[in-house]
């Protein structure tokens, strides 16, 4: 289990939206995907969706892998990943 900084407990059991700031390492990615999990089993109705934003692939990528962590290699070769994508991959088609 990953240990988490007192700040980043209170960004788990905080409701509503929450801008998260840090820099390169503090764990902004590993407490997103920790706050989805948690709102995925608690309050996520059907048909409902979590969106993340990045603008870093890498990003991305180590999201969607800790999220499907068995499926991800089969379906990042068959590339069936869905939708995903950077920000500012994305700025250009929100028109």
């Amino acid at each position: 289990m990953v240990e988490l900084t007192d700040g980043q407990k209170d960004v788990l059991r905080a409701d509503g939206h929450q801008l998260v700031t840090g820099g390169p390492g503090s764990g902004k990615t590993t407490v997103s995907i920790l706050k989805a999990a948690k709102i995925a089993r608690v309050a996520l109705r059907q048909g409902q969706r979590i969106l993340f934003l990045s603008f870093a692939r890498a990003t991305v990528a180590r999201v969607l892998e800790a999220i499907f962590p068995r499926a991800w290699r089969s379906c990042a070769d068959e590339g069936r990943l869905g939708r995903s994508g950077t920000l500012s991959g994305r700025a250009g088609k929100m028109e």
